[in-house]
């Protein structure tokens, strides 16, 4: 049975390295501010540089200390298929906003993951904006089916990968997203008491499949493209097509991993 508390504190060890680098950054701004450039875009990125590395510090602190004085282990996931027949193709939104959504082409909303936590004041937007360009900042989301119940909430650690957690409803860690290994094109796991449940690979043309552990392709999605078909459904906003091999027996976790991947990608 997969160990938890030992991964939050080999992640927190790497928030710790990455938050002092990140605070160092910002000392060395602030010197160039004071001394050389005096320009208002120096001084606020140094402000910028400190309030990431300090959040990505504390997350760090607090996963260490969860990890040592916890034995936390990886519970087995309780089934929670989609209820209806999805349809064949359908569309990704918002995936550079803090809702993205599975719809279909009709703009029926099969499901949201929501970041959550994040204040609305005017400069944590700011650092929202420096850090959305990278993938510094811890972020916490919740999946919600199309009644807005809360199924699953996901927890990404801060620093240079996309290491998040999985917890259903009850708070049982029932899997993580790590970076994926071996493979050309691969870009992340769903690691779950199975073992490497999906992944998600990308191929020449930048656009990502999902297979399960035999290898088996569940579906593809096609960041940037517009089917002939539905041109006038795709060229607005940042719509993304979703292919589906399979429209059965979907689990809600899989539609949870298909978000994690796309934001991934949106904060490269």
């Amino acid at each position: 049975m997969t160990n938890v508390s030992e991964l939050l504190t080999r992640d927190g060890k790497h928030q710790l390295y990455t938050g002092i680098i990140l605070l160092f950054g910002s000392i060395c701004m602030i010197m160039l501010f004071l001394f050389f450039a005096h320009q208002w875009e120096t001084g606020l990125l140094s402000i910028v540089l400190a309030t990431v590395g300090g959040t990505v510090l504390s997350r760090g602190r607090r996963d260490m200390q969860l990890g040592k004085q916890s034995e936390l282990t990886m519970q087995k996931e309780k089934w929670i298929p989609v209820s209806r027949q999805l349809d064949r193709v359908m569309a990704i939104e918002g995936n550079f906003s803090t809702k993205t959504s599975i719809m279909s082409l009709d703009d029926e909303q099969l499901c949201v993951l929501k970041e959550t936590g994040f204040q609305s004041n005017w400069f944590l937007h700011i650092v929202r904006f420096f850090s959305s360009s990278g993938i510094f900042m811890p972020k916490n989301f919740q999946l919600l089916d199309d009644q807005n119940n809360i199924l699953f909430y996901m927890q990404k650690r801060g620093g240079l990968s996309w290491r998040s957690y999985v917890f259903n409803e009850d708070g049982d860690c029932i899997g993580y997203i790590c970076p994926a290994k071996g493979e050309k094109g691969a870009l992340l796991d769903f690691i779950d008491q199975t073992g490497n449940r999906w992944r998600a690979v990308k191929d020449y043309r930048d656009f990502i499949s999902v297979t399960d552990q035999e290898g088996k392709k569940l579906l593809l999605m096609k960041p940037g493209a517009i089917p002939l078909e539905h041109a006038e459904r795709f060229s607005r906003g940042d719509s993304v097509v979703l292919e589906w091999t399979e429209t059965e027996n979907i689990s809600y976790s899989l539609l949870l991993f298909i978000l994690a991947v796309l934001k991934s990608r949106s904060a490269d």
